[in-house]
């Protein structure tokens, strides 16, 4: 799983060659985080779901080209307009592609000289499908922020993974709270002695700890 390196936000398009914007009707959307196909040319070709249907894409309107062909993760504003059947793919238009940080986790130990946890705002964890998916408020300005997913090894008296969040502010200076972001594989932490993982995340308040299970 590839991660997008710039944000792939795009604005809604909301009209078209003769439409009155006034009587425009928005098409019903499906917002989700999801993994995107890329093919060898960059184009958005499939999208695929927590639940694990796949639609091929009718109509990308953000017109996202990526580097590489491969599989990135995103939140999407997306319409289907068949769905999967048969052995089939269905199909969707994309109105709205946000990228989505996600890798395997880092053991502890490989981190040199430590890792930052500068506070962020934890909106929402959650478990879907495969992945453990995270939305952040960050108070930020302009400056580059780092995420990665520390791995601290198994929590004590448990058959929990630890992951701790490591967040990077970069020195940004706290202007306005933008939105990341993140998700993390559970298929790495599938072990017969492993029962479930708990990601910690700092915010101001302290320690924010939130466990899913693996199965």
């Amino acid at each position: 799983m590839r991660n997008i390196a710039l944000a792939l936000t795009a604005a809604m398009l909301m009209s078209a060659c003769g439409n009155d914007d006034e009587n425009y009707t928005y098409p019903p959307v499906v917002k989700e985080f999801a993994t995107i196909g890329a093919g060898a040319g960059g184009n958005i070709e499939t999208l695929i779901t927590d639940d694990g249907a796949t639609f091929a894409v009718n109509q990308d309107y953000t017109n996202t080209r990526v580097s590489q062909e491969g599989y990135y993760r995103v939140v999407t504003d997306y319409q289907p307009l068949t769905m999967p059947s048969h052995g089939t793919y269905g199909t969707v238009d994309i109105y709205t592609l946000a990228s989505v940080y996600c890798a395997r986790s880092v053991p502890a130990s490989s981190v040199a000289g430590g890792y930052s946890t500068d506070p962020v705002e934890v909106r929402k964890a959650w478990r879907s499908g495969d992945f453990i998916n995270i939305e952040l408020g960050v108070m930020a300005q302009d400056k580059q922020h780092e995420f990665r997913f520390i791995n601290e090894g198994i929590e004590a008296g448990t058959a929990n993974a630890m992951v701790k969040l490591h967040h990077d502010d970069g020195g940004d200076y706290p202007a306005y709270t933008k939105t990341a972001y993140l998700s993390l594989q559970l298929a790495e932490f599938r072990e017969e002695w492993i029962d479930s993982v708990a990601i910690y995340i700092n915010t101001d308040e302290g320690w924010v700890r939130n466990a899913f299970a693996t199965r």
